[in-house]
């Protein structure tokens, strides 16, 4: 795996399962009320994802849908991590320190190091905030959220990269975003520990690369001029610096990938093979392997299940998304 990486970056501090914290300095500030605790109350308006096409088609819109904007539609069976940047989040020093999830218990992403954290940028996407990395070294760090073994996960992301940088790799005779094997600049990644492992999401303007790591080599000889299937996918036209909501679901050795409530690949798991292997225990924020791959983007949401979720439940969940983000674009 030329383009891989070894393992997780070691420039910030590590931290225990924590409940909810809001919004504060130094972590002393007064909670702030997450409109996310509250949206599933009476008279609230709610959504559902209609989509336009994936060939350069109509932009998603918003339609209504009873009960999408309640929380309770978020599947907990499963639910390895849940971050919002609407709640758990405590700065210091004009930067995010520490990251809690929503639903206690959960692991929370820490930076100890003032210089290498990433920022909350309020009404970032609409009147919604997220958390911005800079593209240089800003980066979080996760304790233990084991996925080696795993047969199905899901993936789930509201996220926007604010810059297209392209990397010319040899190798593969392209200039990708993400490199020739898809691992550049991941929002939130488990790093590989051994050849053809990690496990990460990648939404970019131009591609979106994904992997669920099973150790077997995810190309094909002579399939180097275009992005690889089972890699990732190629966007009609690049998005710029637009938020989308983006799912990616191992379900044995079937991957699918969905923007904004549509399927737009459906492919081979690497190697064909179900389970998930060499992958580092601990997920890292920013940053994908031992700092050379940062990511300059904001982060809205991220979850992660250790199973694959079933289209009921990704589709009340797309609609829960579209609710609380309904400048989505795509």
């Amino acid at each position: 795996d030329t383009d891989g990486d070894a393992a997780a970056a070691g420039q910030a501090g590590t931290a225990g399962p924590g409940g909810y914290a809001g919004r504060g300095q130094g972590g002393n500030g007064a909670a702030i009320q997450d409109a996310e605790q509250a949206a599933g109350a009476a008279g609230s308006v709610d959504a559902s994802v209609s989509s336009g096409g994936v060939d350069g088609g109509a932009a998603d819109v918003v339609q209504p849908l009873a009960g999408a904007c309640d929380p309770k539609n978020i599947p907990t069976d499963g639910l390895l991590l849940w971050l919002s940047a609407s709640s758990g989040v405590i700065e210091r020093d004009g930067g995010l320190e520490r990251w809690e999830p929503v639903r206690p218990g959960g692991p929370a992403a820490v930076q100890t190091q003032a210089p290498l954290r990433p920022r909350v940028v309020l009404r970032a996407v609409g009147d919604r905030p997220a958390v911005r990395f800079d593209g240089v070294d800003d980066q979080m760090s996760m304790s233990a959220v084991p996925v080696n073994g795993l047969s199905e996960m899901t993936l789930v992301m509201v996220s926007a990269t604010r810059k297209l940088s392209l990397s010319e790799s040899n190798w593969c005779g392209r200039a990708t975003e993400t490199g020739c094997s898809g691992t550049f600049r991941p929002p939130l990644v488990w790093n590989e520990t051994g050849s053809w492992g990690g496990v990460f999401l990648s939404p970019h303007q131009r591609e979106i690369t994904f992997r669920f790591g099973s150790g077997q080599k995810t190309y094909d000889d002579g399939q180097y001029q275009k992005l690889d299937p089972r890699v990732g996918w190629t966007r009609p036209q690049s998005i710029g610096d637009a938020f989308t909501a983006t799912i990616a679901v191992h379900a044995g050795v079937i991957n699918r990938l969905y923007v904004n409530g549509k399927l737009v690949l459906e492919s081979l798991a690497s190697g064909a093979v179900a389970q998930i292997r060499n992958s580092s225990d601990s997920p890292s924020l920013g940053v994908g392997g031992v700092g050379r791959f940062p990511w300059n983007g904001d982060l809205a949401e991220y979850l992660a299940f250790n199973r694959a979720l079933s289209n009921d439940e990704r589709t009340k969940l797309d609609a829960y998304l579209a609710c609380r983000y309904p400048v989505l674009g795509f």
